[in-house]
C-alpha cells in the first residue's frame, strides 16, 4: 500500500485527465452491460419469432454499439499512454537527478551498471500495472457491480454458482503471491548483475583484447546471461500455472453455468435469449474474478522493482545544502584547513590534524606517495566528501554553509581520468552550460594548448571524440578536460596528475599559463613531476595521513631530502 501511495503522488497532477477516463470508464461500462440484451433481443423476439425488420434494427443498434465502445477504447488508451509518458518519464528524471546528486561515496561502493538497471528495466516493470491493468481492473469491477444487480434480478441462482469460486480464488492468491514476489527479486537482481557485467565488458574492450581473455570474459557472461534467462523462465513459469490455475476454474464455472442454465430452459423457466444475455453476464463476473486475482498476483511481481526504485529515491544526499547556506563570491578568498581529519567508511585515516592556509596568488604543489591522499584533500575543497573531523573555512566560512552551486562555480578540477562524452569537441568543453561566448572558448582553448591541434581536425571543434573520447590522443584529451575547467575562470584551479599524459612541450605551455593564471587565483597542483613543484610556492607533502607544509621547492628538497622531512 505504501508503494501505491507513492505513485499516486505522481499521478496528482493528471487529476483532469483522470476524470476523462472515469467518464469513458462509465461509458464503456454501460455499453458493456447493455450488449447483451442486445443479443437476448436479437434470438428471443428476432430470429426466434421470425421478425426479420426487429433483427436488423437490432444488429444495426449493436453494430453501432461496438463501433462506439471501440471509439471509447481508443479515447482511454491515448489517455492512459499520456499518463504513462508523463509519470514515468517523471519518474525516470526524478531517480536520475537524485542519482546525479548522490556523494560520491555512494559510488565508491556500489556499480553504476546496477543504478542504471533501476532507470531501466525497473521501472519497465511498473508501467503496465500501474496504468494499463489498473484502468482494466476499475472498468471490470464498474462493470461487475452493475451485472451483480442485473443477474440477481433476472436469476439470483446464477449469481449465486458464480461467487462459489471467490474463496478458491482468494486461496490460489495465497499459494502465489510470495513465490511469485520473491522470483521477480531474483530477476531483477539478476539482470542488474547482469548489466553491471556487460556495461564493464564493454567499457574494457581494450584491455580484453589486448590481453586475450576474450574466451575467459565472454564465458563468464554467458554464465551470467543463462543465470538471468533461468531465472526469468522461472518466474514466467510461475506466473503461467497461477494463470491456468484460474483458467480451469473458468472453465468449470461457465460449464455450471451453462448447466443450470440449460435445465431452467427446458423447463420453460427461461427462454434461450435470456441464457445467452445471462451467460454474458457471467462470464464478465468470471472475468472479473480473473482480472482481480491477476492484478494482485501481477502486483508483487512488480514490487520488488518499484520497491527497488524507492530504495535509491529514499537514499539521504549527505553532501547538500545546510538551511543556512550562503552564497559567496569567492574572488581575493582564502581556504584554511583547521585541524582536519578524514577517513572512509571502515578505513585507517586518510588526513590526520590538517593546517594550512592559501591565498590568492598561491600555486601549491600537493605532493606524496600514491594513495597517501593527495585527491582525497581537492576532493574535500570541492566538498564532493566531508571531513570527518575539523574545519574547512572559505573567507572565514564553515564550508558546510556555502550553497553547493555556488562553491563549485568558483572551483574546477581536471581528474587525473579523462571523462568525455560522445560529442563534438566543443561540446565536451561547454558541457550544456548556457551563456558560454566563442571569446570564453578561445580563450580557455588557448590557455589550454587545445588550438595547437583543432587547426589539423577538418571539423574542427565539431569534431566528434568518440565514446570516452576513443578518437583522440591521451594528450588531445587531458587539454579537452583543461579548457573544461578553465572556461568560466574559476577562482580555484585543481589539477590532479594534469600533466602526466602530455609531451615535454605540451606541459611546458600549460605550466606557463598556470603560472598565468595564478595571479588571481589559488592552483593546486597534484603532481609527481619535479616541474610542476619547481612552479609552486607553496609545497604540501603527504605521508601516512600528516600533511607537511613547505614553502617553495627549495625547502621542500631540504627538508625533505637533506633532513629527512622533519618540518610540519
Amino acid at each position: 500500500m505504501f508503494i501505491i501511495k507513492r505513485f499516486r503522488s505522481l499521478l496528482r497532477p493528471y487529476y483532469k485527465d483522470g476524470l476523462k477516463i472515469s467518464l469513458s470508464l462509465l461509458f464503456l461500462t454501460l455499453i458493456t452491460v447493455i450488449n447483451p440484451f442486445f443479443y437476448k433481443e436479437i434470438v428471443d423476439n428476432g430470429i426466434m419469432t421470425g421478425n426479420t425488420a426487429y433483427l436488423i434494427k437490432m444488429l444495426v443498434v449493436l453494430a453501432l454499439a461496438r463501433i462506439i465502445q471501440e471509439l471509447l477504447y481508443l479515447l482511454q488508451t491515448s489517455i492512459t499512454l499520456k499518463i504513462r509518458k508523463g509519470v514515468f518519464t517523471k519518474l525516470r528524471i526524478d531517480l536520475y537527478k537524485h542519482l546525479l546528486k548522490l556523494p560520491q561515496s555512494f559510488y565508491s561502493e556500489n556499480h553504476r551498471g546496477r543504478m542504471l538497471s533501476r532507470i531501466t528495466s525497473d521501472v519497465d516493470a511498473v508501467q503496465n500495472l500501474l496504468l494499463d491493468r489498473f484502468v482494466y481492473f476499475v472498468q471490470n469491477v464498474l462493470v461487475g457491480v452493475f451485472i451483480f444487480f442485473i443477474v440477481i434480478y433476472i436469476n439470483w441462482k446464477m449469481i449465486v454458482a458464480a461467487c462459489v469460486f471467490l474463496p478458491i480464488f482468494y486461496g490460489l492468491y495465497l499459494l502465489f503471491k510470495n513465490k511469485i514476489f520473491m522470483l521477480s527479486k531474483i530477476v531483477q537482481e539478476k539482470k542488474e548483475g547482469l548489466m553491471e557485467r556487460l556495461q564493464e565488458d564493454l567499457l574494457m574492450v581494450k584491455a580484453i583484447q589486448s590481453f586475450s581473455v576474450f574466451e575467459p570474459r565472454t564465458e563468464q557472461t554467458y554464465i551470467a546471461m543463462q543465470a538471468t534467462e533461468d531465472a526469468k523462465r522461472k518466474l514466467s513459469m510461475k506466473y503461467a500455472v497461477a494463470s491456468s490455475s484460474t483458467t480451469i476454474i473458468n472453465i468449470l464455472g461457465l460449464l455450471i453455468i451453462w448447466g443450470i442454465g440449460g435445465i431452467a430452459v427446458i423447463k420453460g423457466e427461461m427462454t434461450i435469449g435470456t441464457l445467452i444475455a445471462i451467460s454474458f453476464y457471467l462470464n464478465y463476473i468470471v472475468s472479473l474474478f480473473f482480472s482481480a486475482y491477476d492484478i494482485v498476483v501481477g502486483f508483487h511481481k512488480s514490487l520488488p522493482a518499484a520497491e527497488r526504485i524507492f530504495e535509491v529515491m529514499d537514499l539521504s544526499l549527505i553532501i547538500q545544502d545546510r538551511p543556512d547556506a550562503v552564497d559567496i563570491d569567492l574572488i581575493k578568498a582564502s581556504i584554511e584547513f583547521e585541524n582536519v581529519s578524514f577517513s572512509y567508511p571502515q578505513r585507517e585515516p586518510v588526513l590526520k590534524g590538517v593546517n594550512f592556509k592559501l591565498d590568492q596568488g598561491d600555486i601549491v604543489g600537493i605532493v606524496g606517495k600514491s594513495g597517501q591522499g593527495k585527491t582525497t584533500l581537492a576532493n574535500l575543497i570541492m566538498r564532493f566528501y566531508d571531513p570527518t573531523e575539523g574545519m574547512i573555512n572559505i573567507k572565514g566560512i564553515d564550508i558546510k554553509r556555502i550553497k553547493l552551486k555556488s562553491l563549485r562555480k568558483s572551483i574546477a578540477i581536471v581528474p587525473q581520468a579523462d571523462y568525455l562524452f560522445n560529442a563534438s569537441i566543443k561540446d565536451n568543453i561547454v558541457m550544456g552550460r548556457k551563456d558560454v561566448s566563442e571569446e570564453q572558448l578561445r580563450i580557455a582553448c588557448e590557455f589550454a594548448n587545445v588550438d595547437s591541434y583543432i587547426a589539423k581536425l577538418e571539423d574542427g571543434y565539431d569534431t566528434i571524440v568518440g565514446e570516452d573520447g576513443i578518437r583522440l590522443s591521451a594528450g588531445q584529451k587531458k587539454r579537452i578536460s583543461i579548457a573544461r575547467a578553465l572556461l568560466e575562470n574559476p577562482y580555484v584551479l585543481i589539477l590532479d596528475e594534469a600533466t602526466t599524459s602530455l609531451d615535454r612541450d605540451s606541459e611546458e605551455q600549460i605550466l606557463k599559463s598556470v603560472k598565468l593564471l595564478a595571479k588571481d587565483r589559488i592552483v593546486l597542483i597534484i603532481t609527481h613531476s619535479i616541474e610542476s613543484i619547481k612552479l609552486s610556492n607553496k609545497v604540501l607533502y603527504i605521508d601516512e595521513a600528516i600533511v607537511n607544509q613547505f614553502y617553495g621547492y627549495e625547502e621542500y628538497i631540504i627538508e625533505k631530502h637533506v633532513k629527512g622531512c622533519s618540518k610540519k
